[in-house]
């Protein structure tokens, strides 16, 4: 029987470089992304808790939550969401933005 889970999973132990991620359903990070840009279009972009993810211009998805560090600028079309241990370095672009009291945040937030 075939399952679709309509999502992408980076994997802890996948590492992209040099590249320009596009998804068409919700992307899960777990490795460590090294990219141009991340685009998930209409769909939520998760960064784990473990992963590590550096982009030269942005990360776009519907939601974007961050549990692991990223550097780069996020811009989502409804919700951007920094857990505890999550840090970005970088822009934050969302209606709603939400920041736990001890998530790391360098840039500026723009809602």
């Amino acid at each position: 029987m075939a399952v679709n889970l309509n999502q992408t999973l980076l994997g802890p132990k996948t590492v992209l470089r040099d590249n320009t991620v596009f998804v068409d359903e919700k992307l899960i990070i777990e490795g460590q992304v090294f990219a141009r840009k991340i685009d998930a279009g209409n769909n939520p972009v998760i960064i784990g808790a473990g992963a590590e993810v550096i982009v030269e211009t942005e990360i776009l998805g519907s939601e974007i939550v961050v549990l692991g560090r990223v550097k780069g600028e996020l811009k989502a079309k409804n919700e951007i969401m920094v857990s505890e241990k999550g840090s970005v370095e970088g822009n934050l672009t969302a209606p709603k933005i939400k920041l736990d009291p001890t998530a790391s945040v360098s840039g500026v937030l723009r809602h």
